[in-house]
């Protein structure tokens, strides 16, 4: 599991569930943008990759888009060699005419097709990496990645349709079932690559970017070298496209070539002569080679068949555990690759093995048919019917077993495959259209909690969405934007608040964490937006006007992702993080400086009154107390129709003086009210528990006595998130930056 930098001696007792105090009017959520934990630091320095924290260094733009031309353009380059060759009439072992028209040719076609798949996925890869290098795009599919496909499959169209030009029903008809396949493809390939983004954060995505690179190029070398050791042996019995399954029956029906008059007669009687009536020998020089031919055409199908089985078996390897399974953290290290052992997983695996026990097959006799091919027998020999079929071809399976063989491995076993595979999401798909929406997404909500602890969430030591206070004393706009908003344009930093030290160290110590921070309690003025006419930002700026040492401010509209318009698009992961981060902000009201803005109806909401209750008491290793005067972190501005004299005040007396069990039996009165009902339900019980809680965090962990008697400010941990320890803002690769102090 993730581990987190912590003090030396273990805590023996985890932390409690913390007293849950959103804001007054509970935050609403809306989709994050990708990248969502995105934790740039803000100050002047270096930026830090979304969601790693490491430093990202600056990515080489130019050989990026250098690169990424390269691996499109082994497509349009083969088209172009296609194109030269057309109009060509060359000689090949006896037959004259195009390469285009011979099978070896169009067999070359199609490896080429197959060999342009790995380029192709590396470059859709790497297009998910922004060109600055620092963070990942927030869409799968842009518009030069749309041309790199479209350049890709047009150019495939374009080449087969060469090959195809005496047989251009037979390509349309190919092109239109090819629709399906590209359009699921494409659909599939955008799910693959969101999973793979969302599971490998930048810093490990850029190493596994580079890691398939090594891979894609190594088995398109692989694919190339079986494609030219089978081409070097079809072109030597060149048979054209348009015959060869003419000439294999041929063949297997037991022609001889002594008897020249009755090849002859067999040969006429087939779809084959009309092919070629006006070409002596239908293109070959001689009647021998037109018969060698005929007699070799089963080996030369097979393995062309072959050729196709095995490299789309070393690609379909590559896509499937390289990139799905690894890719998308289908299987994990962390967890002992436990998912492997799931039945789907199983009967995947054992699919695999007869897909690798057929694979084998067909790559042992593609080498016996090439050399067996590349030394063909003379004509004469094959002096009696049945020669080739009962003594030459090797192992088995020709004629209509090769179709049968061809489809039943590379379609239907294939597409079996990656139906088990994905056995697990199809039908938690299906029980999601059947079941009870809401429980399915408190499943989802409950997955994604447990996923983001993965991650190194740890709620002794908590992260929260902060907002450079220089950046609010500048803000120009009437109130502060929402939190999505500001994440996008990179103003918003992550920090991680170890609870021990803040405990130890509060805000009026001086010289602690929590000494530069600010949180805000006010109240949502509309259900939609807290601050309508903007005094909310004024009353803000002020303070910080007169507090320069404030480093990092804390808004929940501003720090919290939101719904837009009281729509609630929010995923299962922006659920997540919001519930971590509201059952521990508590604690930083407890801690941390606070700014209370009052107004006329803040003393009868709920999470107002939580909230300052909690700012007006001081953390002791016993539990909680009401803060001295020289204990005060918090603020009372009175804001609309509020004043000191009657609300500030008032407020003070209300709260102030009253331990757990008061606050608790304040607060469930029915005229304290809250937006949400269940609050209460949920929260007040929790009140009870506050002291332990504080008690256990305080006694659970010690401080050693450097790191008390030291200023504490912020880094990065080793999973981009940022704690408490020494005394500068670092990054991973350890570049200062400015540090925090009062």
């Amino acid at each position: 599991m993730f581990r987190v930098l912590r003090s030396k001696m273990t805590r023996p007792i985890r932390r409690k569930i913390t007293l849950v105090a959103p804001t007054s009017h509970p935050p609403a959520t809306e989709t994050s943008p990708a990248d969502k934990k995105s934790d740039r630091p803000l100050e002047s320095g270096s930026k830090v990759d979304s969601d790693s924290g490491s430093t990202a260094g600056k990515w080489p733009s130019k050989a990026f888009v250098l690169f990424r031309l390269l691996l499109a353009l082994p497509g349009p380059m083969f088209l172009l060699f296609t194109g030269t060759q057309y109009s060509r009439r060359d000689q090949f072992s006896g037959w004259t005419g195009s390469f285009t028209e011979l099978g070896a040719g169009y067999t070359l076609g199609v490896q080429v097709w197959l060999a342009s798949v790995p380029p192709l996925v590396l470059s859709l890869l790497l297009a998910q990496i922004d060109y600055t290098g620092e963070a990942l795009t927030k869409r799968v599919w842009t518009l030069p990645t749309a041309l790199e496909v479209a350049l890709y499959l047009g150019s495939i169209s374009a080449y087969l349709a060469l090959y195809y030009i005496e047989r251009l029903n037979l390509f349309a008809f190919g092109m239109f079932l090819a629709s399906f396949g590209v359009g699921a493809f494409l659909y599939f390939a955008t799910l693959v690559l969101r999973d793979i983004k969302k599971y490998q954060k930048l810093k490990k995505y850029k190493s596994f970017v580079r890691s398939q690179a090594v891979r894609a190029g190594i088995i398109t070398m692989i694919m190339a070298c079986v494609t030219t050791f089978a081409l070097s042996a079809m072109l030597r019995v060149p048979i054209k496209a348009t015959l060869l399954n003419v000439f294999v029956e041929l063949s297997l029906n037991g022609v001889a070539c002594a008897d020249q008059a009755a090849f002859v007669s067999a040969f006429e009687a087939t779809s084959a002569n009309a092919s070629c009536p006006a070409l002596p020998n239908c293109g070959y020089a001689t009647y021998e080679d037109l018969c060698q031919a005929v007699q070799y055409a089963p080996m030369v199908r097979a393995l062309t068949d072959d050729t196709f089985d095995v490299n789309l078996s070393i690609l379909a390897s590559w896509l499937i555990i390289s990139i799905l399974i690894l890719g998308t953290g289908r299987a994990r290290a962390n967890d002992g690759y436990s998912h492997l052992l799931s039945p789907h997983m199983l009967v995947a695996m054992v699919l695999g093995l007869v897909s690798l026990v057929m694979t084998l097959f067909s790559f042992m006799r593609l080498l016996l048919i090439v050399l067996r091919l590349s030394v063909p027998r003379p004509a004469p020999y094959f002096d009696r019917t049945g020669l080739m079929n009962k003594y030459e071809l090797p192992l088995t399976c020709y004629g209509d077993c090769v179709s049968i063989w061809f489809y039943g491995k590379n379609v239907a076993l294939l597409l079996l495959i990656l139906f088990v595979l994905n056995f697990d999401f199809i039908l938690k798909t299906v029980l999601l259209k059947l079941r009870d929406p809401s429980e399915v997404q408190k499943e989802q909500l409950e997955e994604a909690i447990k996923e983001l602890r993965r991650q190194g969430w740890d709620d002794d030591a908590p992260s929260f969405y902060f907002i450079p206070a220089d950046w609010v004393r500048a803000c120009g706009s009437e109130s502060l934007p929402r939190m999505q908003t500001l994440h996008k344009d990179g103003h918003l930093t992550k920090i991680k608040i170890p609870l021990a030290s803040a405990f130890r160290e509060p805000a009026f110590c001086g010289g602690g964490i929590m000494a530069n921070i600010l949180f805000v309690s006010h109240r949502w003025e509309d259900k939609n937006k807290p601050d309508g006419d903007g005094e909310q930002l004024k009353a803000i700026k002020a303070y910080l006007e007169a507090h320069p040492d404030i480093k990092w401010v804390w808004f929940d509209y501003s720090s919290m992702p939101q719904k837009v318009d009281g729509v609630d698009t929010r995923t299962p992961e922006d659920k997540a993080e919001f519930q971590l981060m509201l059952a521990a902000i508590t604690d930083m009201y407890l801690t941390a400086h606070v700014l209370i803005l009052l107004d006329g109806s803040s003393a009868s909401r709920f999470w107002p009154l939580m909230e300052a209750w909690c700012s007006m008491q001081t953390v002791t290793s016993d539990g909680l107390r009401p803060a001295k005067e020289g204990e005060r972190r918090y603020t009372i501005k009175c804001i609309h129709t509020a004043t000191d004299k009657h609300d500030g005040e008032g407020l003070v007396d209300k709260v102030s003086t009253k331990t757990p069990d008061e606050m608790f039996d304040h607060l469930k009165k029915p005229d304290i009210d809250v937006t949400n009902k269940k609050d209460k339900e949920t929260i007040l019980p929790k009140i009870l528990e506050i002291v332990r809680h504080v008690v256990d965090t305080i006694g659970g962990a010690a401080v050693p006595e450097k790191e008390a008697n030291s200023t504490h400010d912020i880094k990065p941990d080793e999973f981009g998130n940022v704690i408490s320890l020494g005394n500068e803002l670092r990054t991973p690769s350890e570049k200062l930056l400015p540090p925090m102090q009062q």
